[in-house]
């Protein structure tokens, strides 16, 4: 609770220090617009993708109201409406040169290759890993029900970590 207030307190303070602000250097002032621009130029053009739209439909549930933005019929609340334009100006964003991102932190084409390769075995994973020399590998050698396991998706509360010959919970450890 202490640090909520030094929060608002120094928000408190910084808008105070704002408000006294009579002008802005020319060249904060000149990228602070540029930057303004983009950010509304984003929201509107987030706002077109479906996922963007379904996002602003669940939302009037929490946060009714009649505002909207421009270019949207979806009526919400000031948070609502906050929450929808965040989310629409970070749709198209390019984050970290990663547009499929979506103003999340981008993925390393590492992790993207990884996610790829997932999502073709995806569908029929135990038969991929069966199927991998490394499943091959450890049913030849009886740990058949082990590939089993590692096929599993969303099956488990936790991630085992092998400590002393024995897998237990990472967390606890």
């Amino acid at each position: 609770m202490s640090q909520r207030v030094e929060t608002a307190a120094s928000l408190s303070d910084a808008a105070a220090w704002l408000a006294q602000v009579d002008a802005l250097p020319a060249e904060v002032d000149a990228k602070a617009r540029l930057l303004l621009l983009d950010t509304v130029g984003c929201l509107l053009a987030g706002l077109r993708h479906p996922e963007v739209r379904q996002l602003g439909q669940a939302l009037r549930l929490a946060f009714p109201g009649d505002s909207a933005w421009p270019t949207s019929e979806i009526t919400l609340g000031a948070g609502g409406l906050a929450a929808l334009g965040a989310a629409a100006a970070c749709w198209d964003e390019a984050c970290e040169g990663n547009s499929a991102a979506h103003g999340r932190p981008g993925f390393s084409p590492e992790a993207q290759a990884a996610r790829a390769a997932y999502e073709a075995v995806a569908p029929d994973l135990s038969a991929a890993l069966h199927g991998c020399a490394g499943g091959q590998e450890l049913a030849a050698i009886g740990f058949g029900a082990d590939v089993d396991v590692a096929a599993e998706v969303g099956v488990s509360a936790v991630v085992p970590v092998l400590r002393d010959g024995v897998f237990v919970d990472a967390v606890l450890g």
